[in-house]
């Protein structure tokens, strides 16, 4: 029997019946990390209530499937908060700048982030967010007249766009993004599904579209540990989704594209904030702090070009 959903999180009598499978269904894992964040107490780390707004809106099993609870979903939203502070420091370094999120899933950071900057004086914020064609279908229903694409809604000034396209086949869609202004490509729980191969294809054609005009990539990453442990992982496993690409040497990465360098490698153990976790999740953190193989289990990842 899966457990209760939390107060203020159960979903509508409309809510919307959810058919992703495999890699696409883990993405409801970390919307419901945000979502549990979100109402938690007595101060959540991310505060997300587009979150928690979009879970009510779902029918799905999220505690029974996604294997998230309090300590995880801090995790999860620490995570996030820590690229949305790379973003905002990218866009508050720019007055005009394209914000490309892929694998955007349901995430509301266009939102969190984008929205702030684009309502400041002489901000000039183009935010397109890039997922695959089911993604994009479902997300434009969840997330109609929360923020619509050209800039409507409660999205203010910001130039919105919704592109469907695979991280896998980036060439395929990067022709459509305009390369006329600093550009950040943002990506979360994207790399590890990918492998090595296409991984450098995506960053690659990243540089390739956007060197002219310069700007940074902000990305998480598994380490071979993680990869090896990923049956530990309950949304993983259960949705059926393989781990493949480990990077346990983020420099090897500015050896592919001319131009590209790394300026700040994190690991998520050390994030700022974690002592904002539940009390295990922080004594967890300790314990893996001392243990070599482990510590280097996930990282935060920025490079600019």
């Amino acid at each position: 029997m899966s457990p209760p959903s939390p107060a203020g999180l159960t979903a509508t009598a409309s809510s919307e019946k959810i058919t992703l499978t495999g890699a696409q269904e883990t993405l409801l894992a970390t919307l419901y990390g945000r979502a549990l964040d979100a109402t938690a107490k007595p101060k959540p780390v991310l505060g997300d209530r587009w979150a928690a707004d979009t879970v009510r809106r779902i029918n799905y099993d999220f505690a029974g499937r996604t294997g998230i609870g309090a300590a995880e979903a801090a995790s999860v939203a620490l995570r996030a908060r820590a690229l949305d502070r790379w973003t905002a420091d990218f866009l508050a370094r720019h007055r005009a700048v394209t914000v490309v999120h892929l694998a955007c899933g349901l995430d509301a950071r266009c939102l969190r982030v984008g929205q702030a900057a684009a309502a400041a004086a002489g901000h000039d914020v183009r935010w397109i967010d890039v997922d695959l064609e089911d993604v994009v279908e479902l997300r434009r229903k969840l997330f109609a007249g929360v923020i619509e694409e050209g800039g409507d809604g409660q999205g203010g000034g910001l130039d919105y766009a919704l592109v469907a396209g695979s991280a896998a086949e980036p060439d395929a869609w990067l022709g459509r993004i305009p390369a006329d202004r600093p550009t950040l490509v943002v990506f979360e729980g994207l790399t590890m599904y990918l492998r090595e191969g296409e991984g450098r294809r995506l960053f690659e054609s990243i540089v390739r579209r956007f060197r002219p005009v310069g700007g940074e990539i902000a990305c998480d990453a598994f380490g071979t540990v993680a990869i090896r442990l990923q049956g530990l992982i309950k949304a993983v496993k259960d949705s059926g989704s393989v781990l493949h690409w480990a990077i346990d040497d983020p420099k090897l990465l500015e050896t592919w594209c001319d131009g590209l360098r790394l300026v700040e490698d994190q690991l998520t153990i050390e994030m700022p904030g974690i002592e904002e976790l539940p009390l295990v999740s922080r004594m967890q953190a300790w314990a893996v702090a001392w243990i070599p193989y482990l510590r280097e289990a996930g990282r935060l990842l920025r490079y600019e070009f």
